[in-house]
């Protein structure tokens, strides 16, 4: 399994030998088990990597919480790592308790990460989260862009990036793991429950769907992985576009499509949407997108402009 994650550290370059990582631990098993892989890889690789603990309370599972803050304190302490909690104040408005939870821990995590000048946050997402992540986006998106899931490497500004070294082990991987080293963690109870909706499709939807493809959970991380690098070969074709083709006036910006009428649906519907987020800052853009694209005449050099 280290050899799993050592490549994929490899292969999308999460690591340098100087980075300070704040290391996102709940005290569950992905988390733990991120944190000692983490310390074997400062070992015998990144010599030069410091590692920083974090803990966020959600101010939920009141008894669990204190037991598992004193686990990770102990933890630090028996690792010689530091440790820092955290804890936020779940605010719903707008949003679900999973979205607004999600959100805020995000934001402390950054929080924490900037305060002790760290330059990576390690979650210990895991190839099952992944699954799950794309389950739970194709039943809530319209997924325009193709498959939208967890990406290995996210930067949150020039500084600061967060990183997924474990999105190619499996839970079932990572607790067998833990199992043959005998590490000791913590089990959230709230996982158990199928009350959230991703415990509904962790707990519900995946031992269906398993039945009809025993790989479905790898099945689903190579369908988001495929996607992304399919996005990503046009989200640069649309990155030129905009170079060349889009231009600042002083009523509105022009689109000169003379080179660009030629694109299928997608690639104009990815142009536009570029065009009106970025460079207008509106998002109620697919209504827009349709009425451009079926404006469009048949020719070969036209000048499209937004007021």
């Amino acid at each position: 399994m280290r050899e799993k994650i050592k490549s994929t550290i490899d292969e999308y370059k999460l690591l340098v030998n100087k980075d300070k990582v704040l290391v996102a631990v709940s005290g569950g098993p992905d988390s733990v088990c991120l944190l000692y892989v983490l310390i074997k890889l400062k070992k015998n690789l990144f010599p030069g990597l410091q590692l920083v603990i974090a803990y966020i309370n959600h101010g939920v599972r009141i008894k669990e919480a204190i037991n598992e803050i004193k686990f990770i304190n102990r933890l630090g302490f028996e690792l010689g790592i530091p440790v820092h909690v955290r804890k936020i104040k779940i605010n719903r408005k707008g949003g679900g308790f999973e979205s607004a939870a999600r959100k805020q821990r995000y934001a402390a995590l950054v929080a924490l990460a900037e305060k002790f000048h760290c330059t990576k946050i390690a979650t210990g997402h895991t190839m099952t989260d992944q699954a799950e992540t794309v389950i739970l986006n194709l039943l809530r998106s319209t997924c325009r862009e193709g498959i939208i899931g967890m990406p290995y490497i996210r930067n949150v500004n020039d500084k600061l990036s967060i990183i997924r070294p474990l999105l190619k082990v499996t839970r079932e991987e990572i607790t067998g793991y833990l199992a043959h080293n005998r590490i000791k963690y913590c089990v959230d109870s709230s996982n158990l429950k199928p009350v959230y909706t991703r415990n509904k499709v962790r707990l519900d939807l995946i031992p269906v769907l398993k039945q009809y493809n025993p790989h479905i959970i790898e099945h689903l991380s190579n369908l988001y992985e495929w996607s992304s690098i399919k996005e990503a070969y046009f989200d640069r074709i649309i990155s030129k576009t905009i170079k060349s083709s889009v231009h600042h006036r002083k009523n509105g910006i022009t689109v000169d499509l003379k080179n660009n009428i030629r694109y299928n649906k997608y690639l104009l519907y990815k142009l536009f949407k570029t065009i009106l987020e970025g460079k207008l800052g509106t998002k109620s853009y697919t209504k827009y997108i349709n009425q451009f694209i079926s404006k469009l005449p048949d020719k070969s050099e036209i000048k499209f402009k937004f007021q």
